[in-house]
């Protein structure tokens, strides 16, 4: 029967990799969700112009004009997007550091190997989501 303090190393250790694993769905979730709007901004670009258009009346005029400045919205969150990413990636990185630093070498071992995955595929979805622009 495990002693308390085992128990207690495997509450500490499940946490964070729960942790983890709420973290990356996070993450993948934001990002996918980003890189979808960003693969079809005109459908959805389109959709909300053609509800405005509706909703207030917009004239031929306007509805140029809206156009052009949703556009320049979508262009300064992607550069949002970009200037943010190094830091989230910091906080990832710092966050598997400390995960890393309580683990055994065999589990370290399956850490790594599980985050590469992880990595790996992140930057498949990055790709497809890429070349399907």
């Amino acid at each position: 029967m495990p002693t308390n303090k085992r128990k207690a190393q495997f509450i500490i250790i499940a946490t964070f990799v729960i942790g983890i694993i709420v973290g990356a769905a996070g993450q993948y979730l934001v990002t996918h969700q980003s890189l979808s709007k960003s693969n079809a901004p005109n459908n959805s670009s389109k959709e909300t112009l053609d509800d405005l258009t509706r909703s207030i009346n917009l004239t031929r005029e306007q509805r140029i004009q809206v156009d052009q400045f949703l556009a320049d919205s979508r262009q300064q969150s992607q550069e949002l997007r970009n200037q943010m990413r190094p830091q989230y990636n910091a906080v990832r990185d710092t966050t598997r550091k400390r995960i890393s630093s309580i683990l055994s070498s065999e589990q370290q071992s399956l850490f790594e190997k599980w985050t590469r995955e992880l990595d790996a595929k992140r930057d498949r979805e990055k790709a497809a989501a890429a070349s399907s622009k």
